[in-house]
């Protein structure tokens, strides 16, 4: 990668035409795929116009219909309620029939049973089908983990992420706190346990010196970088929560770990997320939602939908509603209220951008969010500045490469 091209990519546009680094024109359709510029010549006017003129034109061959991978972040807490743990196996057996899913369950400063992990994915597992596998993954710092409960994990097809930078009664001013000794006890058995450091205000300036040492103290197993807001614990209005970054220092940070580090791209979020939605697609034309869907599910809740911060999930259906639904309708129902609940012309935020369609956008819903105070800037200029720079790698490959998809 050339780092002062990065750089050059911070260009914006009116329309949906956008410049790219040959002097050609790119374009992205509502599926977040490359249109070919002769065919489409430049877009202006109304958004309505332009998401027609985009939706009748050519593009790449080959490439098919983004698929939608559904989330169901769970809080750990949240499965010890028995009505609860039920409507999350609905769910995730009714989503597992149309399409991909993640089970990305969390826990903060308790750690959480093992065994009851164990036995709920065993009970999930037993729900899929052939063709469409759920992912699980345990989300947590594992402070207090013995290697072989988390081996155990391991065998049943269990990711794990050891969580720094913050976590619930985490001091603000605390980057990692890692057991070396756990962690090389897994490496010497062939297994990776990636960092996932929350990044806020108080540590965004210590964490790229600091990498490099937990890299060595994970034996090379990669890390993500998310903001602090992306986590299901976090709630701004707590005094004692320290607040996300600032998006000059936290976009300096990313730029610098996709530099130095990429070789562990398959793990860094967010970059890895955004790769995929230019490389399969941002949005799902057909059904017109993103094909990212996140759902939270927290103790003495439902089930909530969000975009980007989990903290400002719109609750979807309660665990009663959902187990006494049909679990033929519940996909249907979910992608409705998806579409619904997140339609641009709700979102005074990203409405007017070109990007959004293969972004995704933010939690910008109705009137009442105006009013709340939210880290809008650093979560959208990372993900535009990443968006247009994968994007314009995309299209210079394809000009070298035009017949592939």
């Amino acid at each position: 990668m050339e780092p002062a091209r990065l750089s050059n990519v911070l260009q914006k546009d009116d329309g949906i035409l956008l410049e790219g680094w040959t002097d050609s024109p790119l374009s992205l359709d509502k599926f977040g795929r490359i249109i070919d510029s002769n065919r489409l010549g430049s877009i202006r006017g109304s958004d309505h116009q332009a998401d027609h003129e985009v939706n009748q034109s050519a593009t790449l061959e080959g490439l098919p219909t983004p698929r939608i991978v559904i989330r169901i972040h769970i809080v750990y807490e949240a499965l010890h309620e028995d009505l609860l743990r039920l409507a999350i196996v609905h769910v995730a057996k009714a989503m597992m029939r149309r399409e991909r899913i993640v089970c990305c369950i969390h826990f903060g400063s308790s750690l959480p049973d093992i065994g009851f992990v164990r036995d709920f994915v065993r009970l999930i597992r037993k729900c899929q089908e052939k063709s469409r596998r759920c992912h699980f993954v345990l989300s947590g710092h594992f402070c207090d983990t013995h290697a072989n409960e988390i081996i155990e994990l391991f065998d049943y097809g269990v990711n794990l992420q050891f969580v720094v930078g913050w976590w619930p009664g985490c001091p603000p001013d605390m980057y990692v706190s890692l057991q070396s000794e756990l962690l090389r006890q897994i490496a010497e058995l062939g297994y990776r346990i990636p960092l996932r450091c929350y990044v806020h205000k108080e540590n965004v300036r210590q964490i790229a010196n600091a990498i490099p040492d937990g890299l060595r103290a994970n034996y090379e197993s990669g890390f993500s970088l998310p903001l602090i807001c992306s986590s299901p614990f976090y709630v701004s209005k707590h005094s004692e929560n320290p607040n996300p970054p600032n998006s000059e220092d936290y976009l300096e940070l990313l730029v610098h770990s996709f530099e130095n580090y990429r070789q562990h791209d398959d793990v860094m979020e967010p970059i890895v997320e955004l790769t995929e939605t230019v490389v399969h697609g941002g949005w799902h034309g057909v059904l017109d939602v993103p094909t990212r869907i996140n759902l939270l599910v927290k103790p003495g809740a439902g089930f909530g939908v969000y975009l980007q911060l989990p903290e400002y999930a719109i609750p979807w259906l309660n665990a009663r509603d959902i187990t006494s639904c049909d679990i033929d309708d519940l996909f249907d129902d979910l992608l409705d209220f998806y579409k619904k609940t997140f339609a641009w012309d709700k979102n005074g935020f990203c409405n007017k951008c070109p990007w959004r369609h293969i972004c995704g956008g933010l939690d910008y819903v109705e009137e009442r969010l105006k009013s709340i105070t939210t880290p809008y800037e650093t979560v959208c200029n990372h993900r535009l500045f990443f968006l247009q720079f994968l994007t314009h790698l995309k299209y210079r490959e394809h000009l070298a490469n035009p017949t592939r998809p």
